[in-house]
């Protein structure tokens, strides 16, 4: 299931010229124009979540508000976060180690 937008031919343009940039100096490859659209609207989601999400006490005023509406999905991610990152931790300690042994 898919939803047709519209943008204007100068917008498309752009689009497309944009598109020689992201395959040559990203490294990727994209087999449709939907695909190549997607990315470019992950993008803009994640620049607009960052910019608003900026500021430390914005970003715990959302978690905050999360947790009120949803605290146990709130709760275990933020504990799933924590624990890849005590793992990845202890990788990164672990290839350290071994380096040291050599």
């Amino acid at each position: 299931m898919g939803i047709s937008i519209e943008i204007s031919d100068e917008m498309w343009r752009k689009l497309v010229a944009l598109r020689t940039i992201v395959d040559k100096f990203a490294g990727l490859d994209f087999d449709s124009d939907s695909k190549y659209i997607e990315f470019l609207l992950n993008l803009a989601i994640h620049k607009v979540l960052s910019d608003v999400l900026a500021d430390a006490d914005a970003r715990l005023d959302v978690i905050k508000a999360l947790f009120n509406r949803d605290p146990d999905t709130v709760a275990k991610t933020i504990a799933d976060m924590f624990e890849e990152e005590r793992e990845e931790d202890k990788r990164v300690e672990e290839r350290r180690e071994a380096v040291m042994h050599m």
